[in-house]
């Protein structure tokens, strides 16, 4: 009976190991992994409106060519003005307090520069980039999931900001479209992309990440950012840029505050 009981008390404990085992084993969260690279984003702000013919003739077509520069890895952003349905005062303004339209539209900066070349985009391309990011985001019903890595590949001076913001593509605005028609275009498919929707900071710009950064630091973020499911019903998705505050800046005189760095794009 000794040797029964003993018999019975190591099975018992075997079947509780191997339990143990397996269910440490079937955990599938899935491990989020993130690893900056030293690559270059370009970066693109149209100011656009429906109501502005040389937006829909030459402005939205340029916008577009130009995203598709660098294999795609461009941060393409319409920030649409007043007058327009896709207009937001509060986006706008924090967007043009650092880079001004200048008096007209189509107004383009491509990162620190007010031009509409398409070879400021090709030496922005260019560059070799101080520091770098990468991002995961998952879409649920009302809002991203978004987990973010910068990295610096070099030490850096000054102070370092970062922005979150949602865009939206495939707006319809073609003659059908009622307010949202573009003008200047003959296009029958017409989309509005690129569409700003919001950004996650208290400013477009973001929040201030780091002081002279050491080579090699990184700065992860976790968050949630929430998007109008009713509203919004095209293609959104999670947009991002680094950037140097300048406190020598002169927006006034086309000189940005805030230097952009690198960029990134989770579509």
């Amino acid at each position: 009976m000794k040797k029964l009981f003993l018999i019975l008390i190591a099975y018992l404990l075997t079947f509780a190991a191997c339990k143990k085992d397996k269910d440490a084993t079937t955990d599938n969260t899935p491990v989020v992994t993130l690893q900056p690279l030293q690559v270059q984003w370009g970066l693109e702000i149209n100011h656009t409106a429906t109501w502005c013919g040389s937006c829909g003739n030459w402005g939205a077509p340029l916008l577009h060519e130009m995203a598709a520069m660098g294999s795609g890895k461009v941060v393409a952003i319409a920030v649409h003005c007043s007058g327009d349905p896709m207009y937001n005062s509060s986006l706008y303004s924090s967007v043009s307090s650092d880079r001004i339209t200048g008096g007209g539209i189509p107004s383009f900066w491509i990162g620190d520069n007010k031009t509409s070349s398409s070879s400021e985009m090709t030496a922005l391309l260019a560059k070799t980039p101080i520091a770098g990011m990468d991002m995961k985001t998952t879409k649920n019903s009302n809002n991203f999931a978004v987990k973010a890595q910068v990295k610096f590949f070099a030490a850096g001076q000054g102070d370092y900001y970062l922005s979150f913001f949602i865009l939206e593509d495939g707006i319809n605005g073609n003659s059908s479209s009622g307010e949202y028609e573009q003008i200047g275009t003959s296009e029958t498919n017409y989309k509005h992309d690129f569409v700003l929707r919001a950004f996650y900071s208290t400013n477009f710009y973001g929040e201030k990440i780091a002081t002279n950064p050491a080579a090699n630091a990184v700065v992860d973020k976790d968050f949630t950012f929430n998007f109008n499911n009713t509203a919004w019903t095209n293609k959104v998705y999670v947009a991002a840029a680094i950037w140097h505050y300048n406190p020598n800046g002169d927006p006034s005189n086309y000189i940005p505050r805030y230097e952009y760095i690198n960029g990134f794009v989770v579509k």
